[in-house]
């Protein structure tokens, strides 16, 4: 079907950024990279709210507008001549898929469609169908398990913290050190310092480690420039993955999360190990230096036998995991079967998508 018309267009929008491109086999980057809130933000105005909220669309309109916005003026693009593989968030609901479909076929007059699982899409980045997937960008995190294309029924553990939480967490963090060594009265510090903050100095520590080593670092605030630690304050910013009491949740950290995922898919035995040794960091949330070393040696401390092996795959891609395995499964011959095409949107409606994607 692909080979007599344009490239197909992958795009996978998040909260906080929008990856888009042309599918190639060998990309390892989208083409395009840019904020989601930024066809609304002008020059007189706040932070624009984006139509992603938590990975899921909140704001229909809104979103028509963005996508609008990456054909014509990041792409420029005819979408009417370019099949679109468009990501979604493991657990998507039934309404929304239909309403995407609608768009796409209605508005963007697109001759084809497919609506593909972000979290195997990251397993697609590596060349594997089968696997467990860590899925951390901005908005949500999200556990699940993979077996041969296909997501188990219950394999799905949500998590309630992802980058934005982290980064509150590290204004919080940020704002206390400020308070305890120069008295300051204050309660947080700006987002994007503290953004900024995180990305460059948060890591992981493996347990038990010693003190953090002593790094100091000058910010800029309130107009006057103060010293923090950023080892101790880096330190903790990585360990609220493996412990989200600190941030005020009740919840599963990483290293219990995956093994809750893997009890939850309810498989044979011998697919335990399957999952173990393909367990895939994916997201922007997951950069953090040392979070490979640290989780695989937590997993292997609660792993089901002695024997099984735990191996946690840390691709450099990984913040674009989803982006590049839509890449590359739309460049595929063997792909054309599961595009959902113009005709069969005319003749079955939007509830075609049941047979030709996964089910969540």
């Amino acid at each position: 079907m692909n080979g007599a018309r344009a490239s197909p267009v992958v795009l996978d929008c998040g909260t906080l950024n929008c990856k888009a491109g042309f599918a190639e086999i060998s990309k390892r980057a989208p083409d395009f990279v840019f904020q989601t809130c930024e066809p609304f933000q002008s020059s007189d105005a706040g932070e624009a709210p984006s139509p992603i909220q938590n990975g899921h669309i909140e704001d229909w309109d809104s979103m028509e507008v963005l996508w609008d916005h990456i054909f014509k003026e990041k792409m420029k693009i005819d979408p009417s001549e370019h099949s679109v593989l468009l990501s979604e968030p493991d657990g998507n609901l039934s309404e929304s898929r239909k309403k995407s479909l609608q768009v796409f076929f209605e508005r963007f007059k697109v001759p084809a469609l497919h609506l593909a699982n972000q979290g195997m899409l990251s397993l697609y980045s590596i060349g594997q169908a089968s696997g467990l997937v860590i899925q951390s960008g901005h908005g949500f995190t999200n556990v699940m398990t993979a077996r041969d294309g296909h997501r188990p029924t219950f394999g799905r553990v949500p998590l309630m913290y992802a980058g934005r939480k982290m980064t509150e967490y590290t204004q919080e963090v940020i704002a206390a050190s400020l308070r305890e060594q120069y008295s300051l009265d204050i309660k947080t510090v700006d987002f994007e310092l503290a953004e900024k903050f995180k990305e460059e100095h948060g890591y992981v520590r493996m347990q038990g480690e010693g003190k953090p080593s002593r790094n100091m670092v000058a910010l800029d605030i309130r107009g006057k420039t103060y010293s923090v630690d950023a080892g101790e304050i880096g330190a903790k910013i990585g360990e609220a993955l493996f412990d989200p009491s600190v941030l005020g949740l009740s919840c599963f950290g990483l290293a219990k999360a995956v093994m809750e995922s893997i009890e939850l898919s309810d498989d044979e035995d011998w697919m335990d190990e399957v999952y173990l040794k393909n367990i895939l960091l994916a997201g922007g949330n997951t950069m953090f230096k040392g979070l490979q070393e640290r989780l695989s040696t937590e997993v292997d401390k609660m792993k089901f036998q002695p024997f099984m092996t735990v191996n946690v795959k840390a691709p450099p891609h990984r913040a674009f995991s989803n982006w590049v395995g839509g890449s590359v499964i739309a460049s595929l011959p063997t792909f054309d079967p599961c595009w959902i095409t113009k005709q069969e949107y005319e003749e079955y409606g939007p509830d075609i998508f049941r047979r030709k994607c996964l089910p969540y």
